[in-house]
């Protein structure tokens, strides 16, 4: 389903099958679990955390440098589009068992994004046939297939990043860059 954005153009949200609802419901716990296992301080999304949170930690470090007499300070946030449609899901899987995740949960997860897709906006629904790529906004796996993607790249950013005093978050589909 296309739902509008209040400041214009629209939002993919999947409404997947009962069956696979059920079974995404049932398997929550080891995505938890999993989140719980890999945390990241650069992973602005989860249990426990919000985007308010993410924000108002920026700018308090904004002030704080600012109060320093030899600090700067600079954010940069960039929304990257259409983040969730472009997930190369062979990717994942390689990365979801690097990351050790539960493989057979893993595995119905994306296999269900690939089933035969149907595109409905104002009351008209088309056939879209079967999504080669991406995942479905709105289904319990989301958020964590999001984070088992990027868990290994962004450690390994992290681990090259040059400033030091680089604080680099992620809020799903947000990068947020803030060196003091």
């Amino acid at each position: 389903v296309l739902l509008g954005k209040p400041k214009g153009g629209y939002r993919p949200i999947g409404f997947l099958s009962s069956w696979a609802r059920l079974w995404g419901r049932l398997q929550r716990p080891l995505w938890k679990k999993w989140e719980r296992d890999h945390p990241s301080k650069h992973i602005a999304w989860g249990s426990g955390k919000s985007c308010v949170s993410a924000m108002w930690t920026l700018a308090a470090k904004a002030e704080i440098a600012h109060n320093e007499d030899t600090a700067y300070t600079g954010m940069l946030l960039w929304d990257l589009c259409e983040f969730y449609e472009r997930i190369d899901r062979d990717k994942l899987m390689t990365r979801a068992l690097e990351t050790g995740a539960d493989m057979i949960a893993v595995r119905v997860a994306v296999q269900g994004y690939s089933y035969k897709r149907f595109l409905s906006m104002e009351g008209l629904a088309v056939d879209c046939g079967h999504a080669s790529r991406g995942i479905v906004a709105g289904d319990s796996f989301a958020t964590t297939g999001v984070q088992i993607y990027i868990f290994n790249p962004l450690q390994n950013l992290v681990v090259q990043q040059v400033c030091h005093n680089l604080d680099f978050k992620i809020y799903l589909d947000d990068y947020t860059l803030q060196a003091t």
